[in-house]
């Protein structure tokens, strides 16, 4: 086996290696798109409601703890309206 063909069979090895790796590289790419993509359009809806539900829980607490102690109809009707947002979050429905 002369030296060119050597190095030809060696540079011929070596770009079958590189292919091999930029395909590996590109599935990985993919992969990795396809988890980002997950995460935009389920995971992060799902938290920022979560978290606004959460928000409207506390409020709703707050309300009905300041009717409690002063009787108060405004405070009551503001208990309402978190309770309508808390439940409007919990239909799906963001706005």
């Amino acid at each position: 086996m002369t030296i060119a063909r050597k190095l030809w069979l060696g540079f011929g090895i070596l770009i079958l290696i590189f292919l091999l790796t930029a395909l590996a590289v590109g599935t990985s790419v993919r992969s990795v798109a396809g988890a980002l993509d997950e995460i935009v359009t389920v995971e992060e809806p799902t938290a920022a409601t979560a978290y606004e539900m959460e928000i409207n829980t506390v409020e709703i607490g707050r309300s009905i703890l300041s009717y409690l102690e002063t009787g108060d109809p405004e405070l009551r009707e503001a208990a309402q309206s978190d309770r309508a947002d808390f439940e409007e979050f919990k239909g799906g429905t963001t706005s």
